[in-house]
């Protein structure tokens, strides 16, 4: 890829420790928990170590992304037993759709009950027997800053993935989570998911996505009372248990990991670039003025002029590694304003490997990774996977953002982290 329309020179080192809130992470991915190629287990459940990692690199934040019903007890789980490290959404992925589509109002019912259950877990207040009402109203502020669920999604549309559910499902999906969304008054930002731009398609020859048919609770029957289970405290272990399987995202070429072990298809782009962006603003203005938080378009792929119809509407923008691989993305990476700027890995997915053009060029003066990686066939708990991302590799991110904008990567690490801090209420300042 060509990179003469983008500055020639790697941001400096960073003279200080740099922080981050990693903004999507899917905990529930079968790669952590293992299992790969033809669903073939290849090493115990691991995302515990992936964590620790995490902080050793400075991700002090962690946002879980709920891809469908059977994701809320595994990520509630694990936001219980890492507390003020990792939090999550609830919502249902346009690649799980079909799962609402065809569930109707049983489906949405269950979805309503999980989320009113989790909103009052966190309205209820802590203990504070004989405390003075200085350190109650204290504790109340930083209970009220530290809510574990932190948004509402996935949710939106993809164009490039309809093998996986179809438009009309995809959009009945996206406005009845909308309308719940409303209906509940919800006190949340949204995490949303646009794709099925002609850029997108350029990642999607690099990357596969597919579903694992995995899903657990698209029933009454598997998940009622799931909300129950997490916030008694009997959620625990969830972070060394097989995580439930919410989908799985590979590179072609090199290990080629999804599900039935094929290529996923690519959709036509030339009709649906205009029409996923269209169809995703369209469903989504009438809703604005019930969505005084707004929210997060994440890892978006595509040109400048739609991130800035999206930041117009009011929408941060977060990028990761598939926003890296085309110069029409890049050039939108360059031009996001850096108070509407967030940073993820989309783990397990959207490594940045080292051959790629922007890492050879910018992240010459990034820290090393904390840890060494190996083949999944010969895992080592102190090391990290080749060819599976972690949230440990954000400075990457943050160091490419840097070089596209010209400017340090302290300064976009720092904005970036307050942005997800005050969209997200991560607790911190």
């Amino acid at each position: 890829m060509d990179l003469k329309d983008f500055p020639a020179h790697a941001p400096p080192k960073a003279t200080k420790r740099l922080r981050f809130a990693d903004v999507a992470v899917t905990a529930t991915a079968k790669e952590f928990a293992g299992i790969y190629r033809n669903n073939k287990q290849y090493h115990p459940a691991d995302f515990d170590r992936t964590l620790d990692r995490a902080l050793v690199a400075g991700v002090e934040k962690v946002l879980l992304t709920g891809m469908s019903l059977g994701d809320i007890a595994h990520n509630a789980g694990i936001a219980q037993s890492r507390p003020n490290q990792c939090f999550f959404t609830v919502g249902v992925h346009p690649y799980h759709a079909n799962e609402m589509y065809e569930g109707g109002e049983e489906y949405l019912g269950i979805l309503r009950r999980e989320v009113r259950a989790l909103v009052q877990l966190q309205q209820q207040p802590g203990p504070q027997a004989q405390q003075p009402q200085q350190q109650q109203q204290q504790q109340q502020q930083q209970q009220q800053q530290t809510r574990p669920l932190a948004a509402y999604g996935e949710l939106g549309l993809d164009y490039d993935r309809l093998q996986h559910a179809s438009k009309e499902a995809q959009i009945y999906a996206f406005k009845a989570q909308l309308d719940l969304f409303v209906s509940e008054r919800l006190d949340l930002p949204l995490f949303l998911h646009c794709r099925g731009t002609a850029a997108a398609a350029a990642a999607a020859s690099t990357a596969t996505e597919a579903t694992t048919g995995t899903t657990t609770g698209t029933t009454t029957g598997t998940t009622t009372g799931t909300t129950t289970g997490t916030t008694t405290g009997t959620a625990t272990g969830t972070t060394s248990g097989t995580a439930t399987g919410s989908r799985t995202e590979a590179t072609t070429g090199t290990t080629n990991e999804a599900t039935n072990g094929s290529t996923t298809e690519t959709t036509n782009t030339t009709t649906t670039a205009t029409g996923v962006f269209d169809d995703f603003v369209n469903i989504l203005t009438p809703y604005l003025p019930n969505l005084p938080r707004r929210g997060l378009v994440h890892s978006f792929v595509g040109p400048a002029r739609q991130m800035q119809k999206l930041v117009e509407l009011g929408f941060d923008i977060s990028v990761n590694g598939f926003s890296f691989r085309d110069a029409e993305s890049l050039a939108m990476v360059a031009a996001v304003p850096l108070d509407r700027l967030q940073l993820e890995t989309d783990a397990p997915w959207g490594q940045i490997e080292d051959r790629m053009e922007v890492a050879k060029r910018y992240c010459v003066n990034a820290s090393a990774l904390p840890a060494a990686a190996k083949k999944k066939d010969k895992w080592d708990a102190a090391c990290m996977v080749k060819e599976r991302n972690e949230s440990c590799a954000m400075e990457r991110v943050a160091f490419i953002v840097a070089g596209l904008k010209g400017i340090g990567v302290e300064e976009v690490a720092e904005r970036a982290w307050e942005n997800s801090v005050k969209m997200f209420g991560l607790g911190e300042a």
